[in-house]
């Protein structure tokens, strides 16, 4: 592991970096969800101001409701919900 200190003007920064992981599978997305639409593993949908994903896949499945989504991201995440 590398350490390096940068110093700036304003705040001293220490960054950390490492060895580098393999590259994950990636996420595809889908757009909004449509309950007739069959999703594969690793895809994304927004549903209610939320974005969703599915690591199993699936059809008819709704978003928050069925375990086969996961909440990937909620708006008010990012910036308090301003987005």
């Amino acid at each position: 592991m590398d350490v390096i200190k940068v110093i700036t003007e304003e705040v001293p920064q220490i960054i950390v970096t490492g060895i580098v992981g393999p590259q994950g599978p990636g996420v595809q997305w889908r757009g909004a969800w449509d309950s007739e639409t069959e999703y594969a593993p690793n895809d994304v949908v927004g549903y209610m101001g939320k974005t969703w994903i599915t690591e199993e896949g699936c059809i008819g499945k709704e978003p928050g409701v069925d375990p086969e989504w996961e909440l990937f991201m909620d708006v008010g995440d990012i910036d308090g919900g301003s987005l």
